[in-house]
């Protein structure tokens, strides 16, 4: 028998859930659909690598800073170019204040529904009606940080000022003290935010607890022995074991394999044999702490947590005015870099290869949903087996647990190209394929 939940709501795009039983009526499996494609390495072969971070971040629109930041990092080691040290202030706080935006967004918008008393069938208008304040001060930090965004590159949506080399024009002093501004307004409404949500996400997580333990191997950048989001080595960190790699090497430990059922490639670390691993907030935290966290729900209180201590890093690099030397000079060359990031979502990796006229021959893009896909799998099997037994299907229970599982993630499947108006949430097949039970 199998079960399919499609489409997905409050995630970013389209994907679709099929739950696959077993001749006695037990979760065999679960897939997790990706029903989109893009192709932005083909599109970026061929072109000019001095044009990849312009055309990378049109691949999100809520994570596009950091799309538009590894692809220029990529660029720089493909062509051995090192940008100044204010370009690279200017590019955390561009970074830092994108996550903050990315997490808000997830976190009130997408997430917060599933925590409500009522589970409300239209949430938002709970929202409204129930929570206005919480509602003003998420408008009101979303509002600050998407301004940093906008005055260090530019636009607030595909930020221009982020090259190949660097930033391609600082920052003024007035717009400095406008920086100061409005990272001050965003500290200031961010704890209000945190102050009303971190019992609410953290009660969940330890109710359920037991549903949504996952042990997997987990990937972050660290730098110092410390998490970082910008810069740094791989840092992979399992139970009993940890080891760490140069951001070039990712290749020889993540192996990406393609699957049928969706569009995406999906990665495992292979340490002898294949293993699942997870990158995002729980994964940065799990690196910097000398205890693993494997509840899955604890995604939105290190997700919430993230936002206070980037607003205050914010803070601390804004601290003085910026030069006028904010950009070093491209030279074009054949050669190959690997620029990673970690994501709103986690690591985020572009891998380039240009011939001697500086154009892109060959493009690897690994996003942190990809690396997140098998473990999402994983998780939904285990959820899903508490509301499936002998052919009995809970599907109230069962959509809002599946739910939930997945949107922990904060899965970004948005950058679609085509979609279909209507497709069902989730399939139910049995172990012949035979479709069973739709659920919309």
């Amino acid at each position: 028998m199998k079960v399919v939940i499609s489409p997905f709501t409050r995630v970013e795009g389209h994907a679709k859930v099929v739950l696959k039983l077993s001749e006695d009526g037990a979760v065999k499996e679960a897939k997790f659909k990706v029903l989109e494609f893009r192709g932005f390495e083909k599109i970026l072969e061929g072109r000019p690598i001095e044009e990849a971070p312009r055309i990378a971040s049109r691949i999100c629109g809520i994570c596009q800073v950091a799309h538009s930041l590894a692809s220029a990092k990529a660029a720089e080691r493909a062509l051995g170019i090192e940008p100044p040290e204010d370009a690279i202030r200017l590019r955390r706080i561009m970074h830092y204040a994108g996550v903050i935006q990315s997490h808000l967004l997830h976190l009130i918008f997408l997430a917060l529904p599933d925590y409500l008393p009522t589970r409300a069938s239209s949430p938002l208008e709970y929202l409204f009606n129930n929570r206005k304040d919480l509602l003003k001060e998420t408008i009101a930090a979303r509002s600050a940080s998407q301004k940093i965004v906008e005055i260090v590159g530019g636009k607030s949506i595909h930020p221009t000022t982020n090259l190949v080399g660097g930033i391609a024009k600082p920052p003024s002093r007035e717009d400095w003290r406008k920086l100061l501004n409005s990272s001050k307004s965003l500290v200031l409404s961010l704890k209000k935010i945190f102050g009303e949500l971190e019992q609410i996400f953290e009660e969940k997580a330890e109710e359920l607890r037991e549903y949504f333990e996952l042990k997997t191997w987990y990937l972050a950048l660290a730098r110092d022995g410390e998490g970082d989001f910008y810069d740094g080595d791989l840092m992979f960190k399992g139970e009993t074991d940890s080891f760490r790699l140069p951001p070039e090497e990712y290749h020889k430990v993540i192996l990406e394999e393609t699957v049928a059922h969706s569009y995406i490639k999906y990665p495992y670390l292979v340490k002898g044999e294949k293993k699942l691993v997870r990158v995002g907030p729980l994964a940065r935290h799990n690196i910097s702490s000398p205890d693993v966290e494997n509840n899955s729900l604890y995604y939105n209180v290190f997700r919430l947590k993230e936002c206070i201590k980037l607003a205050d890093e914010i803070s601390t690099l804004l601290d003085r005015p910026f030069k006028e030397k904010t950009f070093s000079k491209l030279v074009l060359r054949r050669g190959e870099g690997v620029g990673i990031v970690e994501a709103p979502r986690g690591l985020l990796v572009h891998h380039y290869k240009s011939d001697e006229n500086g154009i892109l021959e060959k493009v690897n893009i690994i996003v942190p949903t990809t690396i997140n896909a098998p473990s999402i799998e994983k998780l939904l099997e285990k959820v899903s087996s508490q509301y499936i037994k002998q052919d009995k299907i809970n599907v109230k229970e069962l959509k809002y647990y599946l739910g939930l599982a997945v949107r922990l993630y904060d899965p970004c499947l948005s950058c679609a190209t085509h979609s279909e108006s209507l497709l069902p949430i989730i399939e139910i097949r049995d172990h012949e394929n035979g479709l069973v039970k739709v659920i919309y």
